[in-house]
């Protein structure tokens, strides 16, 4: 995961620079091709932030360093090196403040910021190439776990966000499967190694559901089963934790 960190930064940025700045990409994401740059930059800010960053480091990325994209994408590619070298320094299961209880270690911060800049440098591709971006099949198996279990099932409860109604999905992608079960006390989210019986089913290939739990692909790039409210319910809770 440490080399694709910087992999994927570098495919953001030579995307975003051959783009228009303030061309919108498509899906949930609802931000610009500028401001996806920004973003991922203020992911790996707030990774060595968490990881306890030099205070004259943060006093200097406090000091700005421009909002075009060429300064925004040199901000980006320093700060995801600033992090990998964090990274690098220290063993992937060291203890670390994180805000997902499932995880407090340095691994918690390399996964978050990978997965930032991956769906990001989607967003920015496809908006600036005008094709659907790809996807490594084992990092989208990966994403999916994160979003299921970080995002959706601790995000809101963080939130106090609870379901309307109760109901049980099976996600499936590459041969590995995630139960998603609605409470009245929130989501809970667990690997799926029974096959019982479930409201909903939703499946594809590891890329196109990864994709589509971050509101980056349509219903018809995947394969629904069951009742259509619980997929319904289920993106739109998957909205309102991923914003």
């Amino acid at each position: 995961m440490l080399d694709r960190l910087g992999i994927e930064v570098t495919l953001l940025v030579d995307a975003a620079r051959h783009g228009v700045p303030e061309a919108r990409v498509g899906g949930a994401s609802g931000r610009t091709v500028r401001e996806s740059v920004r973003h991922v930059g203020d992911v790996c800010e707030d990774a060595l932030s968490w990881l306890g960053v030099d205070e004259d480091d943060a006093a200097r990325w406090a000091s700005g360093e421009g909002s075009d994209v060429e300064a925004l994408s040199r901000r980006v590619t320093d700060r995801s090196a600033d992090l990998l070298a964090e990274l690098r320094r220290r063993p992937p299961d060291d203890p670390c403040p994180t805000w997902w209880p499932g995880d407090h270690t340095t691994r918690f911060w390399l996964r978050r910021a990978l997965h930032a800049a991956l769906v990001h440098r989607t967003d920015v591709e496809t908006a600036v190439w005008h094709a659907h971006a790809t996807v490594d099949a084992v990092l989208a198996l990966d994403g999916i776990d994160e979003v299921l279990r970080a995002w959706l099932a601790h995000r809101l409860h963080a939130l106090g966000v609870v379901p309307q109604s109760t109901w049980v999905a099976r996600v499936q992608a590459g041969g590995e499967a995630w139960l998603v079960s609605a409470e009245a006390c929130g989501i809970g989210v667990h690997r799926d190694d029974a096959g019982g019986s479930v409201d909903a089913t939703l499946s594809g290939t590891p890329q196109h559901v990864y994709l589509w739990l971050w509101g980056r692909l349509p219903d018809r790039m995947v394969t629904t089963a069951g009742d259509h409210h619980v997929i319904a319910q289920l993106w739109s809770l998957l909205r309102i934790a991923t914003r």
